[in-house]
């Protein structure tokens, strides 16, 4: 179905002609480049026209093209590279500005989530480092190691508590730690070197690092402590963070794939669905003169 407007009527543009009993030949040519500044009217290079000749004018000659046909293909390579410029190439503008709006807001809050992550790792990095101990740790194994099943195979961990001003990791022969550690079926894991993200991790993960915080005293091995279960949830919300913010750049990768795809679409919508006719001849007009008549149409298949 086509609906036709028309949006140039007959406008002359009056020339004298030198022979007047002659017929006027009449030739199309277009107005849309005309129109956008890509040319003018009249080509100086080209002598005045000879109507009598029957020679056309300079900007009679027929146009090369109408207008420019949109690159599915590369509307859609705009867009998964920066969602809506595609759209933007295709003139989509509503979506072309939805898909920025959406890939600006998901990178402003990507960052701030993984900041908000880095602050809170900050936060109970240093709550570890105030309220659990290596040392504690290591003399509640050597205490009772034993008494766990393959508790005869641990060994006594050398404990350094006469070196002033030595940090409480290096208090501890971390070697013999780890073969007690590993003695013990029911001790699943060694704890990592100090600073190391697992270490931060275990110790407020597993019941077997409970005895290393300061507020955890001999009794039930499954009870946590008060500090083991509020460092828990700092970690928790730390990583709730991280979790959302790598939900976000999954949400990003999604927003470039559905702007590629749409900007495809909008690009080949363009090429299908619109297009612009113009045109224009010389007629004779009844005094005799010749005159420019132009028009342009365009149309919309549904």
């Amino acid at each position: 179905m086509k609906y036709i407007l028309l949006l140039f009527s007959v406008f002359p543009v009056f020339l004298h002609a030198q022979h007047a009993d002659r017929p006027i030949p009449t030739a199309p040519t277009s107005l849309a480049l005309e129109m956008k500044g890509y040319g003018t009217a009249l080509d100086e290079t080209v002598a005045a026209p000879d109507l009598a000749a029957g020679v056309p004018p300079a900007f009679m000659a027929p146009p090369r093209g109408l207008a420019s046909r949109r690159s599915p293909l590369l509307a859609a390579v705009f867009s998964a590279i920066v969602p809506g410029t595609g759209e933007l190439y295709a003139g989509s503008y509503w979506l072309a500005g939805l898909f920025a709006a959406l890939e600006g807001a998901g990178w402003y809050f990507n960052i701030n989530e993984n900041r908000l992550g880095d602050e809170r790792t900050t936060e109970y990095r240093a709550y570890a480092d105030a309220h659990w101990s290596v040392v504690k740790y290591a003399k509640w194994l050597n205490d009772n190691a034993r008494n766990f099943p393959g508790g005869e195979n641990a060994v006594h961990i050398d404990i350094d508590e006469t070196t002033p001003g030595l940090p409480e990791w290096q208090r501890v022969n971390w070697e013999q730690m780890h073969t007690t550690e590993m003695a013990i079926p029911q001790f699943s894991h060694r704890l990592p070197a100090y600073g190391e993200q697992q270490y931060y991790e275990l110790i407020g993960k597993y019941n077997q690092y409970s005895y290393g915080w300061i507020d955890k005293q001999n009794g039930d091995y499954w009870f946590p402590s008060d500090k083991f279960l509020y460092y828990s949830d700092m970690r928790g919300d730390a990583n709730s963070h991280y979790d959302t913010a790598d939900l976000l750049v999954n949400l990003l990768i999604l927003n470039h794939v559905l702007s590629a795809v749409d900007a495809a679409w909008a690009a080949a919508r363009f090429n299908e669905h619109i297009e612009l006719h113009s045109g224009a001849q010389l007629e004779r007009l009844p005094d005799g003169r010749a005159g420019l008549a132009a028009s342009a149409c365009f149309s919309v298949r549904f």
